[in-house]
């Protein structure tokens, strides 16, 4: 589940907030205190609706194929700048979205990730 992925690659995370549903876990943005306002905007709806969609897909993926009980080892969190952050996102969805079901209804949920990922490139590169 996301907290034993969070602890095992040492993601910063809370459990409770006011701002957070019961259930859900909230990752600290690693860009908070960023120089550039608008890129901490950008990432506050890529931060928002994340964490819906992959809840989501891994709900519709379990109900057609049961439980995940191995979760991959060694995913590294990227790092760097905002726009960095986000696009290396989008290259590991790029590459792995064939080992995550052929099912129609899987990939659009896939397809819905990936366009809140190139959103948010677009607003990182060319809204202030």
């Amino acid at each position: 589940n996301w907290l034993n992925f969070c602890r095992q690659n040492r993601i910063p995370y809370v459990e409770r907030s006011p701002n957070i549903r019961r259930g859900q876990i909230g990752i600290k943005c690693p860009f908070c205190g960023a120089a550039d306002p608008s890129e901490h905007m950008a990432l506050g709806g890529f931060y928002e609706g994340i964490g819906e969609l992959v809840d989501e897909f891994t709900e519709a993926y379990q109900g057609k194929y049961g439980l995940i009980l191995d979760y991959p080892n060694g995913y590294n969190v990227p790092t760097g700048q905002p726009l960095e952050f986000v696009s290396a996102v989008g290259d590991y969805v790029s590459t792995n979205r064939n080992s995550l079901g052929s099912d129609s209804e899987l990939q659009n949920i896939v397809d819905e990730i990936a366009d809140l990922i190139n959103t948010t490139i677009y607003n990182l590169k060319f809204l202030e």
